[in-house]
Order: C-alpha cells, then structure tokens, then sequence
C-alpha cells in the first residue's frame, strides 16, 4: 500500500519547487506596467505599437480602465533591427584607418556589413598612384564604364585600397560565398594588381554571375535601409500580431483581477492548475472567458500544449496587479 501522506522529505522538496518557480517568475510583471502612483500608460493600438504616457491626476480609485494600465507587451521572437549610429563608437570603428580601406574586412558580420552598406563605398582622391616594376599603376579611369552607346556609368563597386596598392569589388567583399582563383575571387578577397590585364578583369567580373548576385543583395539592403524596413514584411506582421495577441491577454486578465478585488472575493483555491476542482475564482474565470473568446481560448491552449510557459496566471502575478491596479 502507498503511503497516504506526504514524507517530511517530500514535502521540503515540493517547497523548494514551488519557492523556484516563484522566484523565477519574480519581476516579469514589472515589464508591462508601469509602477508610478499617479501615471498610467495609454495604449494605442497602431500596427508600430506606439505608446504614449500622460499625466492623469483625475483617475477614480474605484474604476480603472484597463487598457490604461498596459504600457507594452514586448514578446522577443524576433529581433527588429535598429540602424544604430553608436555601433561606430561601440566598435572602435576607425574611418580612417578601418571603414575606408577594403584590405582589412575580414570577417564581416551582419552589424559591420550595414554600417558599410548605410555609409556607401568611399573612395579617396588620389592623385598619384604607385607604380610596378613594369612602370604600370592604376588609372582613376577605370572607375567609369564606358557602354555600348558610348555613354559613360559609374563603377560604384569598384574600389582602391592605398595601403596595399590593389583594387576591390565592394559588393562581393561584403556579400561573397564562396572563394576562388578567377579574378572575380581575388577582387572579392586578397585583391587584384595586375594592371596590364585591368581592363579585361573588370569587364569578366562585373558580368559575372557571382558579382550581379552580390550586387543584387547590396542594392537590396541599401533599400531597406533608406526605407527602414530591413526585416522582411512577413515576418514584420508575425511580430506585431505576436505583440497584439499579449496585450489582449493581459486586458482580459486585468478583467478578472479588477472584478474579484473589486467583490474582495477570494482568487485561488486548494489547487492552482487549470481545469482541476477547487481551483479557485480566478482560474474558473479565465476558463469561463477561454470556453467565448478566442484570445484566451489560444493562449490556454498554448499553456496546455506547453509552446509557452509564461502564463500570467500564478498568485504572484496576481498580488503585483492588485497592487498596481490599487496602490
């Protein structure tokens, strides 16, 4: 036969486990309201989430609307990205002697290829350029195409690296895949010198495949860039309704809260799990709104299939919203 109480042994480790979940939870309510006696955050629902604070010293103690109460519902899923003229600084970014010389991008990620992509090719103005041993240098001309109706188009790609005397392609140094041996490679990496071969070169490179997918993917980026939009419009409106869906849930967990304190009513019972007897006012509440509304019925339902394990419904969530909501 089974014991039918609990060992003292069990029972220490049940407390630890509920103290470690209180604990871990500790703080997270912090993140969506804001504390001050006599401010409240105004909720617009806008697709960019914009959220204004005002003064309200009006407020009645004994209707608070909910909406008020919510500053903002920040789910990290996915990294905006923010076009940051600091990352200079944070990075030691030296113009002169980094940003500008194409021989030292050498393990470029993500934040060093925007802030090239955001600043554009530089190119110095030289005058003379050093020559070899076959008397040959390189020549300012070839940063002009000339086209077949003898019109004249700009080589922004091209580049020269004065501390190395070599030549660079600024797309595929920034978005290459792959290295090889051909001189779309050494354009792309180690750099190209052989001056009497320039000519034919350049014209094989820029007509390379590799080069016009490098290409591509700059021009692309430079757009998103000036456009502000450098996360693809999918997944833009994954996280704005990701942001909605939280702030619908937080309203209607408000409701509940308001409504049971506002009756003192008692909020939990013997048990604090969902859909089990005698587990309070508070969880029969949010079943009961779950069974009509479908915000709640998906967020109970990711609970129970356990795709999130912050759920907002625990007794301490419940003592910072009355505080917060009363205080």
């Amino acid at each position: 036969m089974p014991p039918k109480y609990m060992s003292g042994s069990q029972k220490r480790k049940r407390k630890l486990k509920i103290e470690e979940m209180i604990q871990s939870q500790a703080g997270d309510i912090n993140k969506y309201f804001v504390s001050n006696k006599n401010i409240v955050a105004e909720v617009e629902d806008t697709v960019d989430n914009s959220i204004s604070r005002e003064q309200d010293n009006e407020l009645d103690e004994n209707e608070i609307d909910t909406t008020k109460v919510i500053e903002s519902v920040n789910v990290d899923v996915f990294n905006d990205h923010e076009k940051d003229e600091e990352f200079v600084q944070s990075e030691n970014l030296n113009q002169e002697t980094w940003s500008d010389d194409p021989e030292k991008w050498d393990n470029i990620d993500q934040k060093v290829r925007i802030f090239l992509v955001e600043r554009g090719p530089n190119r110095d103005v030289i005058n003379v350029f050093p020559k070899d041993s076959a008397n040959r240098h390189f020549n300012v001309s070839h940063y002009k195409r000339i086209l077949p109706n003898r019109e004249e188009s700009d080589r922004r790609w091209l580049l020269y690296s004065v501390s190395c005397n070599k030549i660079f392609c600024f797309c595929c140094k920034l978005f290459k895949k792959q290295v090889t041996n051909t001189g779309y490679g050494q354009l792309a990496n180690e750099g190209y010198n052989d001056w009497h071969n320039l000519s034919r070169c350049l014209a094989n490179h820029e007509a390379s495949k590799e080069h016009m997918e490098c290409m591509t993917n700059w021009l692309e980026l430079e757009r998103r860039l000036k456009t502000n939009k450098v996360i693809d419009a999918g997944v833009q409106v994954q996280i704005n309704k990701e942001r909605e869906h939280w702030k619908q849930v937080l309203q209607r967990i408000i409701a509940v809260v308001q409504r049971l304190a506002k009756n003192n009513l008692a909020f939990r019972g013997s048990c604090e799990k969902l859909y089990v007897e005698n587990n309070g006012l508070f969880l029969q509440m949010i079943e009961m709104i779950a069974e009509y509304d479908p915000v709640m019925k998906e967020h109970l339902r990711r609970i129970k299939d356990h795709e999130t394990y912050t759920t907002y419904l625990g007794c301490r969530i419940q003592n910072e919203l009355i505080q917060i909501l009363y205080s």
